[in-house]
């Protein structure tokens, strides 16, 4: 996969700057301004769905999973954090489907066990 232009490069690095500060807003603004710039930036888009679920934006972060999902569709972890995102908006059945996709990706991984997912769904 290329590297991300450094224009994205350095939106996203501002941006995880104000994700570790907890400042999800311009956390969001700069991961979308990286994507704006670069489409293809995968980490772009993986952590704007993280730092939407950190924030309480459950229905964009499984627009921007799907999104992510469309460019790195074999991408265990994520069909997972997709998961749990349905999973808070009591889309059960798709949180279900989600889980399982993740679990036959990537089956080693504690990540997308059933175990991680009863845990997760409980709270």
């Amino acid at each position: 996969m290329p590297s991300a232009s450094p224009q994205a490069a350095s939106c996203y690095e501002a941006a995880m700057g104000f994700a570790s500060r907890k400042d999800w807003t311009a956390a969001i603004h700069a991961f979308r301004e990286a994507i704006k710039i670069d489409p293809t930036y995968v980490d772009a888009h993986y952590d704007l769905a993280r730092v939407l679920v950190d924030a309480n934006h459950q229905d964009e972060a499984v627009a921007a999973y799907d999104t992510l999902l469309g460019l790195v569709p074999q991408f265990a972890e994520a069909h997972s954090e997709r998961g749990l995102a349905l999973a808070t908006l009591n889309r059960h059945e798709e949180a279900l489907a989600a889980y399982r996709h993740a679990h036959e990706l990537k089956p080693e991984s504690s990540h997308t066990s059933p175990t991680t997912w009863a845990a997760a769904s409980r709270r």
